[in-house]
């Protein structure tokens, strides 16, 4: 995906080489920078499950909600402002599990963690991870020999 994204016109910043010697088993891959992405780009438009940051500018804040939410993808969107209602009302119109403002990765055991559109398979963590590992069931005992009032209706 980086090599790719570099061929269509991306800038290497910083990374994007995997390293020699005991770490070229590919066990590890540097952090790595790539500005000028375009939104088509896979590395733009797919999940990257490593240390790879994809910049890509715009100019308006609906430009920017329609770019992250194009992606089949919604695990989680972290951004980043010095205006905080300016971050809480775009973070409303983002599509993801989790929104991050001014912050990456943060979170504790009590916050429910997932994703949505083609992220989505339920949620870790918190009570809505509890849920998930929970099956309701309905038992009803009557304890009297009164008919109930509810008989014959």
């Amino acid at each position: 995906m980086v090599d790719a994204a570099v061929a269509a016109g991306g800038v290497l910043e910083i990374g994007g080489q995997v390293p020699g010697g005991d770490l070229a088993d590919g066990a590890f891959y540097p952090p790595t920078i790539i500005s000028g992405v375009d939104p088509s780009s896979p590395l733009f438009r797919e999940e990257v499950f490593g240390p790879v940051l994809a910049v890509t500018v715009f100019d308006e804040d609906d430009e920017a909600v329609g770019l992250v939410n194009a992606t089949p993808y919604g695990l989680a969107h972290s951004l980043w402002t010095t205006d905080l209602d300016r971050g809480v009302n775009l973070g409303r119109r983002l599509e993801a599990g989790t929104i991050w403002v001014n912050t990456c990765t943060d979170g504790s055991p009590q916050l429910a963690f997932g994703g949505v559109k083609a992220s989505g398979y339920g949620r870790d963590a918190g009570f809505e991870g509890y849920r998930e590992f929970t099956e309701y069931r309905t038992m009803q005992i009557r304890t009297s020999d009164r008919p109930s009032p509810f008989a014959g209706r």
